[in-house]
């Protein structure tokens, strides 16, 4: 019995402690750090002409065709795993 109590007294101890809290508040503090970072990475360059940012805009509106763009690069990806696919099973 007495051995409980002393389980339980550890237990609340343990809950109130602030250590898993900064090591909490620690970790959504790097994610948010690495998300900055992440979109930061993938935002189109400025290169300070204003002229150019109506055809930015126009070559990457995130349609398959483009090339530069995200969508266009995973578009590829799959469209090459297919044919991959589809060639390996031409074989059998």
């Amino acid at each position: 019995m007495e051995d409980g109590v002393v389980q339980l007294t550890k237990a609340e101890e343990y809950q109130k402690s602030a250590r898993p809290r900064w090591c909490i508040a620690f970790l959504l503090f790097f994610i948010s750090i690495l998300m900055v970072l992440l979109v930061l990475k993938h935002r189109p360059k400025d290169n300070g002409d204003d002229q150019n940012d109506d055809a930015y805009d126009d070559t990457h509106s995130g349609s398959a065709n483009s090339n530069n763009s995200l969508t266009g690069g995973v578009a590829r990806m799959l469209r090459g795993h297919i044919a991959s696919e589809l060639e390996h099973h031409r074989q059998f």
